[in-house]
């Protein structure tokens, strides 16, 4: 039995390394499809080419001598490499397989939400509301629509807006009366045939976000009754939008920052790299650049980075969820940099930052991921967890990424 194991986990990683190849070999499909129609037109010209044989002849004909193994490999890869591709990810990195991997890990699902975490990714209070269906890839930023619905947030339950007015005024935090905030109106969804986000926003306050936060999510019967809503696909509660970002940097190191005492969520605790409300500037933008220019701002105030590092910066959507203990919602989102451990390194420590939300930093490799995950060094922020989670999927694969945590938890 152990023997056949082994087989099986050599024959899956032959396969998700396979996936890999042809994830990478699809974005070279315009280019041959590019240069295969440069040969028909150029057949289809030629006056002596009377009929679909001469031109097939033309293209295909092994009396032309080697160079036609040029166009039969482009026609190969055209028609077979995105067939393999699809064939390939629906084994090996589909969402109920890593919802499998998520239950194989059940005491890092809090209790509070455990209820709700039936057949969905979950780790710590967080529930995952959306998942990439490329769940090894993530989306891509144009894939990911943002806009600004033009409404604005009102509490639609009277008793719910009493207690929101009766909270305002009894809170002695000035900090809670400023600014506009952004809040996500539907559980969004997104499947195979259809991959790409689309996420509706709408303007809230920060006083009506904070009001949840605070107070109606330490009310269990509260809390539970709008996990379940917004499971089902309304959120009719206020809450705050926030980017949760891994940042990964050029030689493959994933920073670590010490959140400072002074920031309202979760002070003093790790990050699994750093956090980003949307802000108004962001949904300026048009709808598939809102992620990037989102990610471009929280590198630049957060990091110190300039805006041209900010700009080549690369960045996938791994997955929406809900803050189970205080009812927010983040984006789980993957961000390599273009520099490396050491260049960041002297940034951090060298230039001036817009925002101090974190005084110290540390990096982790990835080989120390899983161990980290499985039993952390750290007082990890909640979402830590999750981000490393995905992270790891997108690295090693479902079943590579399984088999680390598998060894960690020996």
């Amino acid at each position: 039995m152990p023997r056949r194991i082994d087989e099986f986990r050599t024959v899956y990683r032959i396969l998700e390394a396979l996936t890999r190849f042809t994830a990478r070999t699809i974005t070279m499909i315009p280019l041959i499809s590019a240069f295969l129609l440069g040969l028909v037109v150029n057949e289809v010209s030629d006056p002596g080419k009377r009929d679909f044989g001469d031109v097939f002849a033309g293209l295909y004909g092994l009396d032309r001598g080697p160079i036609v193994w040029i166009n039969i490999v482009a026609t190969a890869l055209l028609i077979l490499v995105p067939l393999l591709h699809v064939t390939l990810r629906s084994v090996t990195g589909n969402t109920s397989q890593v919802v499998r991997l998520s239950r194989r890990l059940p005491a890092y699902v809090d209790p509070s939400v455990r209820q709700f975490s039936e057949g969905r990714i979950a780790w710590g209070p967080q529930l995952v509301l959306q998942s990439c269906p490329k769940i090894t890839e993530g989306w891509r930023s144009p894939e990911v629509r943002i806009t600004l619905d033009p409404t604005v947030f009102a509490f639609a339950r009277e008793d719910d807006a009493a207690g929101f007015e009766r909270w305002l005024a009894a809170s002695d935090d000035d900090r809670v009366a400023r600014g506009e905030k952004f809040r996500l109106m539907e559980n969004p969804d997104s499947f195979v045939d259809d991959p790409g986000l689309r996420l509706r926003v709408q303007e809230t306050t920060y006083a009506q976000a904070v009001y949840v936060n605070r107070d109606v999510s330490t009310d269990d019967e509260q809390r539970n009754r709008l996990i379940g809503e917004t499971l089902h696909g309304r959120l009719r509660h206020p809450h705050i939008f926030a980017l949760h970002a891994t940042v990964v940097t050029a030689d493959g190191w994933i920073l670590l920052t010490h959140r400072s005492h002074k920031v309202a969520y979760e002070p003093g605790t790790w990050s699994c790299s750093i956090e980003e409300q949307l802000a108004k500037d962001d949904l300026d933008a048009a709808d598939a650049e809102v992620l990037d220019r989102w990610v471009r701002r929280a590198l630049i105030e957060e990091l110190g980075l300039s805006a041209h590092e900010a700009r080549q910066s690369q960045a996938r959507a791994l997955a929406v969820f809900l803050e189970g203990h205080h009812l927010n919602i983040g984006l789980v989102t993957l961000v390599h940099l273009p520099i490396d451990r050491e260049e960041l390194n002297s940034i951090l420590a060298h230039r001036p930052r817009q925002d101090y939300e974190f005084q110290a930093w540390d990096f982790l490799r990835w080989s120390q991921l899983a161990a980290e995950l499985v039993e952390p060094t750290r007082v990890y922020h909640t979402s830590a967890g999750l981000r490393m989670f995905f992270a790891g999927l997108v690295k090693f694969g479902v079943f590579g990424f399984h088999e680390r945590i598998d060894r960690a938890l020996r």
